[in-house]
């Protein structure tokens, strides 16, 4: 599968040129609340059936000023999401607003979510997958309440953690906060 990790604006260029967008075939848009998508995402003919809309606060820390951050119904809908894409789907476009945080998250929660279908899970494959996103947005920087989040839902067990640690080294973990997993 092709994925490409874009921000807004990027976004936004690539889907409004037709030659271009022809090679979309999924698309994952995720944005602040109350913020529309890019110009181009809902007119693209893969949206209705193939189109995932995510609103949530880019926020790792609890503040009170963000009352939306990304929640664990949100991370089902991902993981439903990328589980009904294809394997050998050609193109996957996941963008935010900066084409950073957000959607090179979801990113890694994507490819997890498609090799958990796998035989062997994705235990084997999480620092190949935060290899691949880091390789695809080098100067990216996963939300990393997301990824605690996706650590323990696919039950890595701090695995992902880890990966992200040795990828990511400079950002610290004071104040992540990831909510009570109720049923999980």
């Amino acid at each position: 599968m092709t994925l490409q990790i874009l921000s807004y604006a990027a976004a936004q260029r690539l889907l409004c040129q037709p030659a271009l967008a022809a090679n979309v075939t999924h698309i994952i848009s995720i944005g602040d609340p109350l913020c529309g998508e890019p110009c181009g995402v809902r007119e693209h003919p893969c949206w209705q059936e193939r189109g995932l809309r995510l609103e949530f606060d880019d926020i790792e820390r609890w503040n009170l000023n963000y009352d939306r951050p990304f929640s664990w119904e949100q991370m089902d809908k991902l993981i439903s999401f990328a589980q009904g894409i294809p394997a050998g789907t050609p193109g996957v476009l996941v963008h935010c607003q900066q084409g950073l945080s957000r959607s090179t998250a979801a990113a890694v929660i994507l490819r997890l979510a498609q090799y958990s279908q796998m035989r062997g899970g994705c235990t084997n494959m999480v620092a190949s997958v935060v290899a691949e996103v880091k390789a695809l947005v080098p100067e990216s920087k996963p939300n990393r309440r997301m990824i605690w989040m996706a650590d323990q839902h696919f039950g890595l067990c701090g695995q992902l953690k880890a990966a992200y640690r040795l990828v990511w080294p400079q950002r610290s973990e004071d104040g992540i906060e990831v909510p009570e997993a109720q049923g999980r």
